[in-house]
């Protein structure tokens, strides 16, 4: 069974009333951190949560590309409403298999530092369900936990990946 999500845009990141904005450097290029978005071999091996991500649109990605994210409590279905290479990538739910947000929103931005080295700002934003209002402070701190512990695991991948090169 899915469950629909409603559209958004990017103007939701700034206005979403639940809104989890981390930052990370990355020690490999805009570029090289793409990759590792555009792999989706690559998800499941740095965020914990993602079983296995599947790209339901076929390449060129871009703009209005979609993909399903199996997730360990949750599946979802992806559309993306940002694709620029090297800069920025963002999704939001179309669908999940679980009714926990009628919003989800996620955005991740590219901005080249120093040599060969990236700032990473990840911005999640949401809007959860009826039923997980009243533990929305406590969700949304767990959130920040996991998410930042996952940018931290893909500066990882992304740098090994960069040794690689």
């Amino acid at each position: 069974m899915r469950f629909y999500c409603q559209t958004v845009d990017l103007a939701y990141l700034d206005s979403a009333l639940y809104r989890i904005e981390n930052q990370v450097i990355v020690n490999a290029s805009p570029g090289q951190v793409f990759k590792v978005f555009e792999d989706e071999n690559s998800w499941p091996e740095w965020v914990e949560a993602i079983n296995k991500v599947e790209w339901t649109s076929p390449k060129p990605f871009g703009v209005g590309t979609t993909r399903t994210v199996i997730l360990k409590a949750v599946t979802a279905d992806e559309k993306f409403i940002a694709w620029d290479p090297g800069k920025r990538f963002t999704f939001y739910f179309t669908a999940t298999s679980v009714p926990f947000a009628h919003k989800f929103c996620e955005d991740y931005q590219l901005e080249p530092v120093d040599k060969g080295k990236t700032k990473l700002t990840h911005v999640v934003a949401f809007q959860p369900c009826f039923l997980l209002k009243a533990v929305g402070p406590i969700l949304k701190r767990n959130m920040a936990t996991i998410f930042l512990k996952a940018l931290q695991s893909l500066a990882n991948t992304a740098e090994n990946i960069r040794q690689e090169v």
